[in-house]
């Protein structure tokens, strides 16, 4: 069974991880062809030539300046990136770490943020130099999609196959998202609900205001919840580090296990997906190359150094920490060196972690539904259809199922 968690997430390892570079580094090719070659005397290598993309490069070098985005837009996209990203692994995290120890885990998760930064980076760099000027200028157009990029690179086979890729990531993930947060609706629930009701319900409490809301007023909203889980996050420290356990601390005599190490890289490069929010925030800033770079950069590295601190907390406070399953779950019901106090911030951040990192993967399903819809009189219905009913029928009616597959999606 280990064996086929570990193919299976390999595969949405190579599609989300390689899926960015593949538009970029084609697109790079052709931008080389058509300028590289020109600097050392020489025409334009002529057989890559794209004559749709060789005139959108040309008239990019013609634009001025992007506009500075003003700050509130900064804030806003760095908060969707942090929310993002926080969600996507926080519950997983700690039990992932448990075979490998806090030093080598925490190392593996640096490798792998500097691997997710450089994707995240690349694909903003695809998405600013493949929009056209035209859709730059119109405020009111949607950023131009994943899949619509992989379109403009690779034509219409290589659009299908990387479309399936990215809805089939999503909405495994979003399976995981309905069913963990329909838990954390019964256990915050005074009385008992029935169990195929929580996914429903937490989706209505979550999905609404994104569809219904003006965009700035969800961006204040989500601004919120992104500052709950830090104040969540800052009591978990404040409680837990100084009756953690600092010996997890120590470094290893021997190094983990190759098969433990091979099954968590996956998960932890998982853990810091944030890159579906990348076209809505490359279009709130303007295009501002300099503005989205530092953009992303801020935004995913404050998830990273959270996870870090987080893991060491939830460690350090499980007691009989070598022969735990779940730390998350054993400190909850234990309720920890702190009583009950620690479980109950701990259930408060991973629920807004969630609800946050929920919030950026039905952007990024919009992005792609909205261009497809966009002249149907009806999209306002089916575009929020095609999100949220599909992960929560999964959720209602395989939910336990989903519930433990997302230990191997980075999602609980």
């Amino acid at each position: 069974m280990r064996s086929v968690q570990l193919v299976t997430c390999t595969l949405l390892l190579t599609l989300h991880v390689a899926s960015p570079f593949t538009p970029c580094l084609t697109s790079g090719v052709r931008r080389l062809a058509l300028t590289g070659r020109s600097h050392l005397g020489y025409p334009p290598f002529s057989p890559f030539l794209n004559p749709t993309i060789a005139s959108t490069a040309t008239t990019t070098k013609l634009l001025s300046t992007p506009t500075p985005p003003p700050a509130s837009a900064y804030v806003a996209s760095t908060a969707l990136i942090t929310g993002t990203a926080i969600g996507a692994g926080v519950l997983s995290l700690p039990q992932l770490s448990l075979p490998l120890g806090f030093i080598p885990s925490a190392s593996l998760l640096l490798c792998s943020y500097v691997a997710m930064l450089a994707s995240a980076l690349t694909m903003a760099e695809n998405q600013i130099s493949l929009t056209p000027p035209a859709l730059r200028m119109d405020p009111s157009a949607s950023p131009l999609s994943y899949s619509q990029q992989v379109n403009k690179s690779l034509g219409s086979v290589g659009q299908k196959f990387a479309t399936g890729a990215y809805l089939f990531l999503h909405y495994a993930i979003l399976c995981s998202y309905f069913s963990s947060g329909g838990g954390y609706v019964q256990k915050f629930s005074p009385t008992p609900l029935p169990p195929l009701s929580t996914p429903i319900l937490y989706a209505i409490i979550t999905t609404l205001p994104i569809f219904l809301l003006p965009m700035q007023t969800m961006a204040s909203v989500n601004n919120l919840l992104v500052l709950g889980a830090l104040a969540s996050f800052v009591g978990i420290v404040s409680l837990g580090i100084p009756s953690a356990d600092t010996s997890i601390l120590d470094i290893p005599s021997s190094l983990p296990d190759w098969p433990c190490v091979a099954a968590v890289i996956p998960i932890f490069l998982l853990t810091l997906v944030f890159h579906n929010v990348i076209p809505t925030v490359t279009k709130n800033l303007n295009y501002d190359r300099n503005a989205v770079f530092s953009c992303i950069t801020v935004g995913s590295s404050i998830p990273f150094l959270l996870f870090l601190v987080y893991d060491f907390t939830i460690l350090g406070n499980v007691p009989d920490f070598q022969s735990v399953v779940d730390p998350i779950a054993v400190l909850q019901e234990a309720g920890g060196p702190n009583g009950e106090l620690l479980p109950d911030l701990v259930a408060g951040f991973c629920f807004l972690a969630i609800t946050t990192s929920l919030i950026g993967f039905v952007d990024g399903l919009q992005t792609i539904f909205n261009p497809l819809f966009e002249k149907n009189a009806q999209k306002d219905l089916i575009v929020p259809a095609l999100i949220t009913i599909p992960p929560v029928a999964v959720a209602c009616f395989g939910g336990e199922r989903a519930s433990k597959a997302s230990v191997w999606k980075g999602g609980e």
